[in-house]
């Protein structure tokens, strides 16, 4: 896959190109990255900036890292269009990269798809690198055949070549590929047809698929969206501090079957109040959620994380007003829903401002924390402690680390440098147990 830009396609009909812009070495976080730049060559829609950052425990560790880095990166930056993580419609900045960290999991199998997925990848494929950017120079208009199963195809479905080979057969019956050898083949007029016109159906692919953002299914998105924009309005403060305005409205069979906001029971998310408060008793399967912020995915325990309820109620459909404005965690709710095989949207653009407008105070404060330096964080720490001391005095001086990641929407890492900061000045003691620290606040 090397020698230049690469033209990729995704289970969601993305079409991109991706250029390696260097691999640098970061001593000072004992990793590589990987910097590349996305140029989106379905309607030009700009450019991204991506770095995939690889720890150097997981390069060390991988006996097969070396063969395969190359192709595992470029299927991490698919999938993370596929869950959310990257977009070329949702807003972003330009002088900045947007950072993947690949795991131990990117090197093994991925769960496989189906074969209804197996078929759309393959139409995609099909009508973006065979017909509308072909890999090879065409001659008289004429299609050139394209393989399907290459390595990286494989890597990307999570399925072996006789699945792909099946599926492009099947495909080829109904008339939509032609000039078939093995995992080989080119798309035929019906298709290219089919596909222009937005017949997914027609051709054998899913209305809705629940691996990338799909257009609308129901014509009151719009309605539904805006009674989660007036619900957010009622948002209560829990403190001092600067919270997001949040509402959610819950939608089966288009019939609301109820709604609630942050803070209409204390300290309490709009998602929990609607879903364990008011519908506990309600069979949620298959039902729309309309929520105007990006599920949280961390709390701090016996707390469930919003995103983990919604799966747990085995809601089939979340549409989102805005990303969690934190760069830092922005796209981990919708990577936590799309795994779940969660179908998810977005507000109409319009309707997206309008949520950006009505949370522009927590937009600044929590865009402000990513320049936030960890001397500054260790005394952010201890000045939360103390006032929790205040608040409790019978609580005592122990405090674990995850209280303050999602206090401070910080990262495991950055919040445990602060501690041993903390530490270092004598002002925190480890206790023995993990990631529990004594304060002195």
């Amino acid at each position: 896959m090397s020698g230049g830009p690469i033209r990729l396609v995704t289970l969601g009909g993305e079409c991109f190109e991706t250029e390696l812009r260097s691999v640098d070495e970061y001593q000072e976080r004992d990793g590589i990255v990987h910097k590349f730049y996305l140029a989106d060559v379905v309607s030009k829609r700009g450019q991204r900036l991506v770095s995939v950052f690889v720890n150097g425990t997981l390069v060390a560790s991988c006996a097969d890292y070396g063969s395969r880095v190359e192709m595992v990166r470029f299927n991490a930056i698919r999938r993370a269009f596929d869950e959310g993580a990257l977009s070329f419609d949702a807003p972003f900045d330009e002088c900045h990269y947007t950072e993947l960290s690949l795991s131990p999991q990117d090197f093994q199998t991925q769960q496989a798809r189906t074969d209804d997925e197996i078929r759309q990848y393959i139409s995609h494929k099909a009508y973006w690198l065979a017909y509308r950017f072909p890999t090879h120079a065409q001659t008289g208009g004429i299609l050139y055949p394209i393989p399907f199963d290459e390595p990286a195809d494989l890597d990307y479905l999570g399925v072996t070549a006789p699945d792909v080979w099946r599926n492009i057969l099947r495909m080829a019956n109904r008339g939509f590929l032609e000039k078939v050898l093995e995992g080989h083949a080119r798309p035929t007029e019906l298709l290219l047809s089919q596909y222009e016109s937005g017949g997914r159906s027609g051709l054998g692919l899913p209305a809705t698929v629940s691996t990338a953002p799909a257009p609308s299914g129901e014509p009151d998105d719009r309605k539904f969206a805006r009674l989660a924009i007036e619900e957010a309005r009622k948002s209560v403060p829990e403190d001092g501090r600067v919270h997001p305005k949040v509402g959610v409205v819950v939608v089966k069979d288009g019939c609301v079957l109820a709604s609630a906001h942050r803070g209409e029971i204390p300290q309490c998310h709009a998602e929990y109040i609607v879903l364990e408060k008011k519908l506990a008793d309600v069979l949620l399967s298959g039902a729309t959620v309309y929520t105007t912020l990006e599920p949280c995915t961390e709390r701090n325990p016996p707390k469930i994380a919003c995103a983990t309820r919604l799966a747990d109620r085995k809601i089939a459909r979340v549409v989102i007003g805005m990303l969690d404005p934190d760069k830092r965690i922005r796209g981990l709710g919708l990577m936590t829903l799309r795994k779940a095989r969660i179908a998810t949207e977005l507000f109409p653009s319009a309707l997206m401002e309008e949520v950006e407008e009505l949370n522009r105070d927590f937009m600044r404060d929590r865009e402000s924390l990513v320049s936030r330096s960890e001397d500054a964080l260790a005394d952010e720490i201890l000045s939360f402690a103390r006032r929790l001391r205040q608040e409790n005095p019978r609580a005592g001086n122990a405090f674990i680390e995850s209280l303050f990641c999602e206090e401070f929407k910080e990262t495991p890492e950055r919040v445990a440098r602060a501690m041993e900061s903390l530490a270092a000045r004598g002002r925190a003691r480890h206790t023995g147990f993990p990631e529990t620290w004594y304060l002195s606040p």
